[in-house]
């Protein structure tokens, strides 16, 4: 090898970690400028999940389950957010049957338990349920299973209470959520309420228990029995309660509960999951949710807004 080559290589292997160094220099300061451009708020942004149930109908009110994660716009305070999380029906799902055993509603007691039955009988073996039952409090009959049997069981062992105290709807609500639901892993969750809507010992507000269920994505569908204590602001409640968590509102009365509870099943096995990480978050204050499709004359069931809490 001549001289002349010998410090050419010589050169070569000089220069190259200097300009490697230089290089990576480059690269970590462009990182650092797109991570300012982000802000600092985005690595606690990124920790922060909103789950969307969603159920589209079209005008003669079937489903439409066909659509993709391109079919779908989702806008929080009025800003388009990225859909990172797309979920059909073959997730299983968790749902809680709560029944009212109060003496307003014991005439009713014998319907709520085969209403009960009758939906076990539906769900899916992978789906779990959990039987509850409420007065001035919160009876939890057996925890999470899918085990058919202990929750006939279970069904067929609860019994009307005569309490004096009152009805706790708020306050049962709001312990089935913060205990049960929102430490379960599963993204698809419900609650089916049956009830007479009448809450007159609940210590906690219905306010209270809306930022509650905006904190989590529990699907609420309230059967309403009518009874001499029901009136037409409990009515309103309940529908309220269901609609702003995506859900829906029945009159008992106006079909036996038996078709209500299929028409329930069908619709927790038709939905979507959708979820996003907020790109701007304020503390503490209800955020709202719309959700769109490019498919023409359908109709969007979902929630209303979701709330952080710090």
């Amino acid at each position: 090898m001549s001289t002349k080559i010998y410090k050419i290589i010589k050169y070569i292997f000089f220069l190259f970690p200097i300009m490697m160094m230089l290089l990576s220099c480059q690269t970590f300061a462009q990182q650092a400028e797109f991570d300012d451009e982000l802000g600092e708020d985005s690595i606690k942004i990124d920790s922060i999940l909103v789950n969307l149930p969603v159920v589209v109908l079209d005008k003669e009110n079937k489903f439409v389950n066909d659509l993709t994660i391109e079919d779908f716009r989702v806008y929080s305070d009025q800003k388009r957010q990225i859909i990172s999380i797309f979920e059909t029906n073959k997730d299983p799902l968790e749902v809680v049957i709560m029944l009212d055993v109060s003496d307003s509603i014991k005439q009713h007691f014998n319907d709520i338990k085969k209403s009960a039955a009758n939906f076990v009988k539906i769900l899916r073996p992978s789906d779990r349920a959990m039987i509850v039952t409420f007065d001035s409090k919160l009876h939890v009959l057996n925890n999470f299973t899918n085990n058919h049997d202990l929750l006939n069981l279970s069904i067929s062992n609860m019994s009307a209470t005569h309490s004096a105290s009152g009805t706790s709807i708020y306050d049962s609500l709001y312990e089935v959520v913060q205990n049960y639901l929102k430490k379960s892993g599963k993204s698809r969750k419900a609650i089916i309420l049956l009830t007479d809507g009448i809450d007159n010992n609940s210590r906690r507000s219905l306010s209270k228990l809306r930022y509650s269920l905006a904190n989590s994505n529990v699907v609420i569908y309230n059967i309403l029995y009518n009874t001499s204590s029901t009136n037409k602001k409990s009515r309103t409640t309940m529908e309220q309660l269901a609609n702003f968590t995506g859900g829906k509102f029945y009159k008992a009365e106006e079909s036996n509960t038996r078709k209500i509870f299929n028409i329930i099943s069908r619709e927790l096995q038709n939905q979507y999951q959708l979820g996003f990480y907020p790109d701007s978050i304020s503390e503490n204050d209800l955020h709202d949710i719309r959700v769109e499709v490019t498919r023409p004359k359908v109709k969007i069931k979902t929630r209303q807004s979701y709330y952080i809490e710090r």
